[in-house]
This record gives structure tokens, sequence and C-alpha cells, in this order.
């Protein structure tokens, strides 16, 4: 398990990398690096070549310098960090060649501050909600955003309400598509999966101390990538933009938009909240429709889903007339098949 950390503002490699992109197309010579960099000719050479090692394409031509000639294939938080224009949330980044389960590294972290965001290359033990395991097949991205929310432990399923509406706006920002919700935590074009996000929350007798909101995010996983009988139910980003999608530009877009949504839950104004609840009904394709809702236990409740109250429960009208908030389930819908395990 290898940890990129998010590295210090003024660290060499990114002043270094400053310099090759202001130089764009051009060289930069090992004489100016040192100079601006206040360090020796070899030390130059020695942050070229950790820069090459972390996947920067970096072209050594004599008598002229260096140019970076290509970025990283994965997206390190180096890269990230050069264009992100958060105020809070992503303002600490940790990316991981490989971890188990991004919410878990949050989660076990203590010296991760309300705005991180752990993300994976590849994840080996993802979970789903209800316990069940979490498909990451090439091509998806798992992140986790750590929260101090300080709000009261009923209100922990806004967070989710929150972050499927900030998906929903950032993915379409970056790529494009049109998108909607399954309540409550899926994110849907034409009705296949392209994201999904579980919210796990610490607590005290009376507020949440820390949260983690996980998201698999399907890139661009290729169909016969996910596991069998799941690539009906999914579809990745560039299958619904319908050309590639940089994925350190559509996680900036991402990030951009999940924090004006958190806003809306956590700066306590209630017409912000009003206008997230407002926007995820607004997108949510499981109200109006019959309804199954499968507990844990497995009991099961049917009827027609009428709303999504102030706490994000959805609200389920019953064949003998009474309304019943749901708070936790799965949810079929009822042109949809009985719910299986994956993303």
């Amino acid at each position: 398990m290898h940890r990129h950390p998010a590295p210090p503002a003024r660290a060499g490699a990114e002043r270094l990398l400053a310099l090759f992109r202001r130089a764009g197309e051009g060289f930069v010579s090992g004489s100016r690096m040192a100079a601006e960099l206040g360090v020796s000719r070899t030390a130059v050479w020695k942050q070229v070549r950790s820069l090459r090692e972390e996947g920067y394409r970096i072209a050594a031509v004599p008598h002229r310098g260096y140019r970076l000639t290509g970025l990283p294939a994965e997206p390190l938080p180096r890269e990230l960090a050069a264009g992100l224009a958060t105020a809070w949330l992503g303002r600490h980044l940790v990316a991981y060649e490989a971890v188990d389960s991004t919410n878990r590294a949050a989660m076990q972290d203590p010296a991760l501050p309300h705005g991180a965001v752990v993300y994976a290359f590849r994840q080996t033990g993802g979970r789903g909600r209800l316990g069940r395991a979490w498909a990451t097949p090439p091509g998806s991205l798992p992140f986790s955003v750590v929260l101090a929310p300080a709000l009261p432990p009923q209100r922990a399923q806004l967070l989710t309400l929150a972050a499927a509406v900030g998906l929903v706006r950032g993915i379409e920002a970056a790529a494009g598509a049109g998108l909607d919700i399954k309540w409550p935590n899926d994110v849907l074009w034409r009705g296949r999966k392209v994201a999904g996000i579980l919210t796990e929350a610490r607590s005290d007798a009376d507020r949440m101390v820390r949260a983690v909101v996980g998201v698999g995010l399907n890139v661009d996983t290729p169909r016969g990538a996910f596991p069998s009988g799941v690539g009906a139910r999914a579809a990745a980003v560039t299958e619904a933009a319908g050309r590639p999608v940089d994925v350190g530009d559509l996680l900036r877009a991402v990030l951009t938009a999940l924090e004006g949504a958190f806003d809306a839950v956590l700066d306590g104004d209630p017409a912000r909240l009003e206008g997230l609840l407002e926007a995820y009904r607004g997108r949510c394709v499981t109200l109006g429709r019959e309804v199954t809702v499968t507990e844990r236990a497995g009991a099961a409740l049917r009827g027609t889903a009428t709303g999504v109250d102030d706490l994000g429960a959805l609200t389920v009208r019953t064949g003998d007339g009474r309304t019943v908030p749901v708070y936790a389930g799965d949810v079929t819908l009822s042109s949809e098949p009985l719910p299986g395990r994956g993303p």
C-alpha cells in the first residue's frame, strides 16, 4: 500500500512543475531551475528523476534543458490541487496506489482534517450499503470525504443526499451528461448506475463528531470489466459523455460541486437546505413510482414513493393508506429486477 500525501505548497517538486507550466512547450535550462529553486544542478536532477518516477514525462536535451511532455496517467494530489478552486474541500488530499477501502482508511486516520479527501487508484475491499461488497473494477475511482459535521445523528442521511446532488452537478459540469438520482444514494445515467455513495458516521450522545462520505465513481470502466450480472446495470461517465473525460478535471469538478452541496447541510441556513432538498427531489426518479423496500432483516414494504422529507427519509404510501418514512433499505422500482450485489 503506497500513500501519496498532499505535498507542502512550496515543495521543490511543485515549484519545478510551476516552472514547466510557465514554459509551456519551451525548455527550461538546468541553471535557471537551480537559480529559481535555490538549489544545485544535482538537486534539480534529483527532482526531475523523482517526478519521472511518479509518472511525469520530462524530456532532457543537452544545451537546452528540460521540458514537460506528459502528465501521470493517475491523478496525483499535486495535479488535482493545482487546479482545485474549493475553499475547504480537498485542500488536504491523500491518494493510495491500493487500499482495501477508502472509507476505512479515512475513518481510521484521526489526523485527517475536515474536508480531507482520500482516493485510491485501486480498491480491494470496497463496501456498499447494508454491508454489501462493492465492485471496484478498472476505470473506476473510489474516494472518501472526511467531515466534522457537528450535526444531530439523525441528520446523517442529509449528507448522502448532498453527496448525490453534488455528484450530479459535478459530473454534468465535466461531462455534459444528464443524470438522475435513485433514493438514497445512486447516481444514474439512463437508469444505469454511474456512482454510488456510502456515508458512515461516529457520534456521541447528541451530535456526529466525524463522518466519512464514500463515493464509487465509474469513470471509464468498460462494460465487460464489471462483475457478472452487474454490467447491464452499470455505466461509466465516459459512456454517458460520449467522449474521453480527464479524470483530474472530473474529480475537481465533482469536489467543487460537493463542497457547495455539503455547505447547504452544514452551514445551518434553512433556505439553503431546502434548496438542496428541492434539487434532490427534482432529480429523484424514485418519486411517484411503485416501490418495494427491503430491509436488512428481509421485511418488505410496498407502496408508492411520495416524497423525501426534511431528514432525507423516503415517504411511502402503502396500499392501506398509511404514509411510512423509510430511513434505510433496498428500494426496487416497479420496473426493476430485485436488487443484487455490485456498485
